[in-house]
């Protein structure tokens, strides 16, 4: 009779930790928008905002992708977006995009600042305060 009972609660244990591990991950999808040409613009008009610039077959974006979430996850003041570069070409272009990752910096639709490739978090978060 324990050990049934002992087995429930580890069940329902694990249950209560992967509805909890869901809502995370969902509010931190919430945090990182997905833009794209028609919505760009208006994303980045008002405020800081960060955007990563990013393509599904590039191995370094996977590897910036967690750092941006942190920052998302810390600086909840601050707008975080994605665009993949694949599908938004001539937002590419418009900021001279030449190599994946690029993250940009705005404060009220102004680009402020940029960085290309992998770089440490305390490099980006350093660029960030700098807006705030």
């Amino acid at each position: 009779m324990i050990l049934q009972f002992e087995n429930n609660m580890d069940e329902d244990l694990e249950k209560i930790k992967r509805a909890r591990l869901n809502e995370i991950m969902n509010e931190l999808q919430n945090r990182i928008k997905t833009l794209n040409e028609s919505n760009f613009g208006t994303f980045v008009s008002e405020g800081v905002s960060v955007i990563d610039f990013w393509a599904p077959w590039c191995a370094p974006c996977h590897i910036l992708s967690p750092l941006i979430e942190d920052l998302a996850e810390k600086y909840t003041k601050v707008k975080f977006g994605k665009v993949n570069g694949d599908e938004n070409m001539r937002l590419l272009y418009q900021y001279n995009i030449t190599g994946l990752p690029t993250v940009l910096f705005f404060k009220n639709g102004m680009l402020a600042d940029r960085s290309v490739g992998v770089v440490p978090e305390n490099v980006l978060e350093e660029k960030l305060k700098w807006l705030l």
